[in-house]
Order: structure tokens, then C-alpha cells, then sequence
């Protein structure tokens, strides 16, 4: 990840961290995932892996896994890992196995919250679940779970026109469940006009004027370009680098009806493939992992002083403290303003900011 993105992710959703805490938030990943990266586990406290898809000697099967982990530790200094694979090697994941690993994070191990980065519909007796009062295995795994005090996060699903896709409307399940905290995606758009000292950056037909350090990225194809990502770097002393940055809902979210989207994050990343060149990652799948660090912190806070971890009364803050976005439609996280709602109710203190340069593993 490009830390100068990450830095003014960290800044735009007011991201808390901590440090000295003397507790983690324990954090249930449910993805493709089973051992990271030698050099990442180094980083991160790890305590429990578990497969459900009968490949324990393969690392990761997508790959996906990998990266959702990736962001929740650039995000997040407070949280112990703990991986449970339920993704297939074809991108897949089988309702028995999903449940098992709900089950198993729920009732088993101490979980705190469940990252679910796995937007898509699941059915109940061949009946597609993609409605509230629909009967539906998974939102009743992730109810009982947030009835124990689990907090559960989940994206909301990625908008799909193709005559196959079951979620190319509405937020999907588990997270239409009221008491999940549902994702969608958001990026930062550098909007700079053209000045001598801005780099200019041609794309099949299009001429964008950015500040000497903005991001920007395009997918290979010049038919498809990606808006440069305004990483807030390289405006002159002079300059409001605020004024050429608009936050803009991410263009695959799916609707927001019947079922809100609770919060929106950042769902746009920059990465480097193996053959060494650039490429974007995106997805709501992304974004969970950034609400999911602002949880984890509050979390470990709120259990460093021996307070009570209400999963709906995170869920509140998340939606009451987020932001409107610029273009389009919802709302984006403001997480240390959640901190402060929830610690101001509670009488605790603490320093709710982060540095910016305080950032994960780089994983290019």
C-alpha cells in the first residue's frame, strides 16, 4: 500500500490509535486467509487460524484474505488476528462453512468483532436472502453473535450489472441486518486545475492537472481510466490541498434501499503487483477492514478502562458522527469523533488522534 494514500485516509476518517493499552481487540477475520506472509506475522499478534475449506497447507487461496488483514493493520495498532478461511479457491464461499466459522469465532474464542469482507447474497432453502424478512442461516448466526456482545462488520456489496449477479441492487446479506454495521466504499479525488507547477497526466483522452505528489492509477486499459486518488501531498505552502480534494462515493457501491449503508470508507488502494507494476485494489470488501480498525480501537479502549462493549452503541456513534460525501450518496467515517461520543457519555479521556506517518507493514 502507498503510505502517502494511507496517510490521508487516516486523517480524512479521523482514525484513532493507541498506545500503551495493555489490551487488544480480539478480531475474527472470515476471508480467504490462513497463515500470512512470514514478514507480516512478525508485525501483528496473531493468536488462533482455523480452515473450513480442507487446504491448511496453502497460505492464502485468493489472496484476498491477505489484503483485508493488510489494511486493518495499517489502520490499527490494538488487535489481536485471528483467521478463519471459509473462501475457496475459486472465490466462493458455501453457506456450511461460512456458518462454522461464525459459529466457531462466536462460540468458542473470545471474538470482539467479526470482519466479514464478503459481500455478497447467501440463500436459506433455495430462497435468496437479498430482503430483510427473508429467513436467512447467516443474519441469524450474526444476530445471536452481536446478542453476546460481538460487534459485526460487513460489506454492503459490490454492484454488479451482469445477468448473473444475485447483489447488483441492494446491500446484501448479513449486512442488511439492522444490527450489522454495513460498508460501502468511498475515495478522496484530487479536483486540481491546471497551474505550472502540477504535473500533467495523460490517459487515453483525458488530461488531468495534479499536484507533483497526488496518486493516481489507471487499470492498463485507456478506455478505463480511475479518478487520481488526492493523497493531500505536494500542494505548495501557499496552497489549500483541502480545496482540490472532494470525497466521492465509490461508483460500485449498490443502492442504498430497501437497506441503508451505515458508514462509507475508503475502498480504493493502490498496490503493486508481483511483476512490479502499479495497480488499484477497490471493492467494499476494503473498506470493512478501516471501519473494523476504528472499532477495534474504540474497543480496546473502551476495555482498557473496564467499560462495557455494546455493539449497537458502536453502531450509533459510527452513523451519527459520519460525514455526507461530496458526490453521491451516505455518509463517511469519522472515527475519533465516535470515540469522543461514546467516551464523553462515559466520562473517559484519552488522545483520540493518530499521526500520520504512523502506518502498517508495507505490503507492495
Amino acid at each position: 500500500m502507498r503510505r502517502s494514500v494511507c496517510s490521508n485516509y487516516i486523517d480524512l476518517c479521523e482514525i484513532p490509535s493507541f498506545s500503551g493499552l495493555e489490551v487488544n481487540a480480539s478480531v475474527a477475520i472470515i476471508d480467504s486467509v490462513y497463515n500470512l506472509p512470514e514478514e507480516f506475522e512478525e508485525h501483528i499478534d496473531s493468536d488462533r487460524t482455523e480452515d473450513f475449506v480442507g487446504r491448511p497447507g496453502l497460505d492464502d487461496t485468493t489472496g484476498h484474505g491477505t489484503t483485508v488483514s493488510n489494511i486493518l493493520y495499517a489502520f490499527s495498532r490494538n488487535v489481536e488476528f485471528n483467521f478463519y478461511r471459509a473462501v475457496r479457491e475459486t472465490g466462493t464461499v458455501l453457506q456450511r462453512d461460512l456458518l462454522k466459522a461464525i459459529g466457531r469465532a462466536h462460540q468458542t474464542h473470545d471474538t470482539d468483532i467479526i470482519n466479514l469482507s464478503l459481500g455478497y447474497d447467501h440463500s436459506h432453502d433455495g430462497v435468496s436472502c437479498d430482503m430483510p424478512n427473508e429467513p436467512c442461516k447467516v443474519r441469524e448466526a450474526a444476530k445471536r453473535a452481536i446478542d453476546d456482545g460481538i460487534t459485526v462488520v460487513a460489506a454492503a456489496g459490490n454492484a454488479d450489472e451482469s445477468d448473473e449477479a444475485e447483489n447488483d441492487e441492494g446491500v446484501c446479506c448479513p449486512a442488511l441486518l439492522n444490527e450489522v454495521i454495513s460498508v460501502g466504499g468511498m475515495f478522496p479525488v484530487c479536483t486540481a486545475t491546471a497551474e505550472e507547477e502540477h504535473t500533467s497526466t495523460t490517459v487515453g483522452p483525458n488530461t488531468r492537472m495534479l499536484p507533483p505528489f497526488a496518486g493516481w492509477i489507471h487499470t492498463g486499459d485507456p478506455s478505463e481510466v480511475i479518478s487520481p486518488l488526492c493523497t493531500g501531498l505536494g500542494c505548495s505552502p501557499t496552497e489549500n490541498c483541502g480545496g482540490n480534494l472532494a470525497i466521492t462515493e465509490w461508483g460500485g457501491n449498490v443502492d442504498h434501499e430497501p437497506s441503508e449503508i451505515d458508514v462509507l470508507a475508503p475502498g480504493t488502494f493502490p498496490l503493486r503487483n508481483l511483476d512490479g507494476e502499479p495497480d488499484i485494489t477497490e471493492g467494499t470488501s476494503f473498506a470493512v477492514p478501516v471501519v473494523t480498525a476504528v472499532v477495534a480501537e474504540i474497543t480496546a479502549f473502551l476495555k482498557a478502562h473496564d467499560e462495557a462493549v455494546l455493539p449497537t452503541q458502536i453502531q450509533a456513534a459510527l452513523a451519527n458522527t459520519a460525514e455526507e460525501v461530496q458526490h453521491g450518496d451516505g455518509l463517511y467515517l469519522q472515527g475519533a469523533s465516535a470515540l469522543k461520543r461514546i467516551s464523553s457519555r462515559k466520562d473517559l479521556r484519552g488522545n483520540f488522534t493518530r499521526r500520520p506517518d504512523d502506518l502498517g507493514f508495507d505490503h507492495t
